[in-house]
């Protein structure tokens, strides 16, 4: 009777161990489903408020890496404008989207922006990423990033366009990347160059266009000139030329 005893009080042991295994794995399920749906919540959330799509995540590694589609719109026609009248009118490509994968990494286990990448290469971002990363933990950062990035891609498609067409029509050294721009005045002829300031968010958001150096002209009549400008800048890259022209005609200088 003890041996039977001690058999069925071993047993009870046992299946009473198995029985609160079974509740811990239960409980540790279910706290899974609702960490997994929490997940799934804030990823819709994510997904919502930056209007792209999360291709995958690893909050170990600190990283997110998101889809962005942008709607590029035709390029406005001012922008398009030559400042040389005998050039005919180029049609702006039609609107469409373009997709992007922006990796995002993170500073471990934290809402911090570390930096960020964007594939296919060729739109700059490197400043708005640092203005992000200068933001610390802000709830905000990854909607703010996400935001003005996809403003970039549709203004870098833009500008990429207008300062093509205008480099076809005269002498002009520009790039993507670079917020500043050498033309050549009167279509080259005569040596004056001007430096332009043409943001990388022009022709988007309001950014205007601004002079801001002469070449290959004496100094006296630069500084007349820069009296009869607009400082503030002006709506166009050929505006901002013309202006700059008809400054230099109005200040005495006669261009060969």
């Amino acid at each position: 009777e003890e041996a039977e005893l001690a058999s069925a009080d071993a047993e009870l042991k046992i299946i009473a161990g198995l029985g609160r295994t079974a509740q811990r794995e239960a409980a540790a399920t279910a706290q899974i489903a609702e960490t997994r749906a929490v997940i799934a919540e804030q990823k819709t959330l994510i997904e919502r408020l930056t209007g792209c799509a999360i291709v995958t995540s690893d909050p170990i590694g600190g990283s997110l890496v998101l889809k962005l589609t942008t709607a590029v719109d035709a390029t406005p026609a001012p922008a398009m404008a030559t400042v040389n009248d005998a050039f005919a009118a180029t049609v702006p490509a039609p609107p469409h989207d373009e997709t992007h994968t922006l990796t995002v990494t993170f500073h471990p286990g934290t809402t911090a922006v570390k930096g960020a990448a964007l594939t296919p290469a060729g739109v700059p971002i490197d400043d708005i990423v640092a203005t992000v990363t200068a933001m610390g933990a802000a709830e905000a950062n990854l909607q703010k990033l996400v935001a003005e990035v996809k403003v970039r891609i549709a203004a870098t498609h833009a500008r990429c366009e207008a300062l093509g067409v205008l480099a076809r029509t005269c002498p002009m050294d520009w790039s993507v990347s670079a917020a500043q721009i050498r033309v050549g005045l009167y279509g080259g002829a005569g040596g004056a160059v001007a430096a332009v300031d043409v943001p990388l968010e022009w022709p988007l958001n309001g950014a205007k266009c601004r002079v801001v150096g002469l070449a290959g002209l004496a100094p006296a009549v630069v500084a007349a000139a820069a009296q009869r400008v607009e400082a503030s800048g002006y709506g166009t890259v050929s505006e901002a030329l013309r202006a700059t022209q008809d400054a230099l005609a109005a200040s005495g200088h006669v261009h060969a």
